[in-house]
């Protein structure tokens, strides 16, 4: 379910807002709802706080003494699981957008952009797939993208995510972890050792041994060893 709350100045968009998104839904046969559509960031973050809110649709440039920027910085940094889409005039801004992990960045008008944003978002859902995940690290909480994500592997008290541009510690265990990744691409191979199946190179069944894209060697616990039988329709042997 998609619950959605947007944040925007312009009360003629925020017009378009509350008849647009309800018909979004509808013809798209996407179960969800239009929590708030409001101007003030105060309300919106009290909204996006104590609603069950998954979405949220920021303007970038406010009539207030805060940017929209500003607020999914905050969103992160509370920790709250939601997707961001920013819907905005400021293509400036677009950098920036990598930084709070934006699921979407759209230049206004944009409906039909949008959209095929929510469809997406909505089959993903439907598929169990988030787009990115939580990890604490000290006192950071970090979102990375699953899609970066080579193979996470236990290490004495630690658990640590490989990801295409970093590496993460999190005192959070292995099968947890995994559980709230729960994509089916994140496979178990090895006792301490989850692999993300679509950076799997090479199989050598003589050794034991997988290589991913990024040349690192991964052994196959015997456990496990039969789970391949399961990933073939994802590998190219």
């Amino acid at each position: 379910m998609i619950n959605i709350a947007v944040l925007e100045d312009d009360p003629k968009i925020i017009s378009d807002y509350e008849k647009n998104l309800p018909c979004i839904l509808e013809k798209n046969n996407i179960e969800g709802e239009l929590i708030v559509v409001t101007d003030s960031p105060d309300r919106f973050i009290d909204k996006v706080k104590k609603s069950i809110v998954n979405v949220c649709i920021i303007d970038i440039n406010l009539r207030t003494n805060t940017t929209g920027m500003h607020i999914a910085e905050l969103i992160r940094e509370e920790g709250i699981n939601c997707e961001i889409i920013f819907m905005t005039g400021h293509l400036e801004y677009m950098q920036q957008a990598f930084s709070v992990k934006a699921f979407n960045f759209i230049t206004k008008p944009g409906w039909s952009a949008l959209e095929t944003t929510l469809v997406k978002i909505s089959r993903e859902q439907s598929k169990g797939l988030r787009s990115c995940i939580d990890i604490k690290c000290n006192s950071q909480i970090f979102f990375i993208s699953i899609n970066d994500i080579y193979y996470i592997e236990r290490i004495q008290t630690k658990t640590y995510i490989y990801t295409k541009n970093d590496i993460y510690s999190t005192y959070e265990g292995l099968e947890e972890l995994a559980a709230r990744i729960n994509d089916p691409r994140i496979k178990r191979c090895h006792r301490s050792i989850f692999v993300n199946i679509e950076y799997i190179h090479c199989l050598d069944m003589k050794s034991k041994i997988l290589t991913l894209t990024n040349g690192v060697n991964c052994n196959i616990g015997p456990k496990y060893y039969n789970n391949l039988k399961d990933w073939r329709d994802f590998l190219c042997l």
